[in-house]
C-alpha cells in the first residue's frame, strides 16, 4: 500500500479514536501529506539501517539479532512490538 494511502487510513483512525476534527479538507490533506512524509522517512531509515547491518554482518561474518529489542522499546512505555 502506498504511503499516502496508509497515511489516509491512519489519519481517519486517529480522528475517530481521539475525536479529532481537522476542520477542513485542506487541513486534512496537509495532515495526511505530513503523515505520508513521516512514513516514507521511517521506511527509508529502516531500509538504510538494515543495509548497514547486513553489510557489517557480511564483512564480519556476524549475524545481527532481529528484531532488536532496544529499537522496539519506548522511553517510559511498553515495547512497541507485535
Amino acid at each position: 500500500m502506498p504511503p499516502i494511502e496508509r497515511a489516509r487510513r491512519l489519519s481517519r483512525s486517529l480522528q475517530a479514536r481521539f475525536r479529532i476534527d481537522l476542520f477542513s479538507a485542506l487541513v486534512e490533506r496537509e495532515f495526511e501529506r505530513r503523515l505520508a512524509d513521516a512514513i516514507l522517512e521511517a521506511e527509508r531509515d529502516a531500509y538504510r539501517r538494515g543495509r548497514e547491518e547486513a553489510q557489517v554482518g557480511a564483512n564480519g561474518g556476524v549475524v545481527s539479532p532481529s528484531p532488536r529489542p532496544e529499537a522496539a522499546a519506548r522511553p517510559g512505555g511498553p515495547p512497541m512490538t507485535m
